[in-house]
């Protein structure tokens, strides 16, 4: 999915997004058009957090901040 954002920004950024498999990751962002900060983003399957019961989102995401993190996969 390719997509241009940019109506309250200074940039105009264009992004594509989707299923991929780099690193053991599930799903890719690349983002193009910005001067500044990153440029991909990566994310897996079991990240996926159901938001649409506000009381499990915000147990889901306090839990994430209990849990310690997991070193980030080798290059």
């Amino acid at each position: 999915m390719k997509r241009s954002a940019g109506r309250a920004s200074k940039h105009e950024v264009a992004f594509d997004a989707g299923p991929c498999d780099v690193k053991g990751f599930d799903y890719c962002l690349d983002l193009s058009g910005a001067p500044r900060g990153a440029a991909k983003y990566y994310s897996r399957k079991e990240w996926e957090i159901d938001g649409s019961d506000p009381a499990a989102l915000e147990g889901a995401l306090r839990a994430l901040g209990e849990e310690p993190l997991a070193p980030p996969p080798a290059p």
